[in-house]
């Protein structure tokens, strides 16, 4: 029997994916760089991605996030959760 190995945790703060959906200014190069360390993440494979967005942008990040991925789920954590990870580390 095989062992299954978790893989670690990669906690991706995705806000700035929001303006993924705008095709204007928006789109600068913070933006093109995180998308682009996110793709790279993806593609890897080595790790659990866990995203963050700031609340006010989670409907677009949704948005631009299922428009481009329609096939992948992700896992979505909140400020709190974030704080209680930081106590238990």
């Amino acid at each position: 029997m095989m062992s299954t190995q978790q893989k670690p945790i990669l906690v991706f703060d995705a806000t700035v994916l929001h303006n993924g959906g705008i095709k204007s200014g928006a789109r600068g190069g913070i933006f093109w760089t995180s998308y682009n360390l996110f793709l790279h993440f993806l593609k890897a494979n080595q790790f659990e991605i866990w995203l963050y967005c700031r609340p006010l942008y989670y409907w677009e990040l949704k948005r631009f996030l299922r428009s481009k991925f329609p096939n992948r789920t992700f896992t979505f954590v909140n400020q709190s959760e974030l704080q209680m990870m930081n106590y238990l580390c």
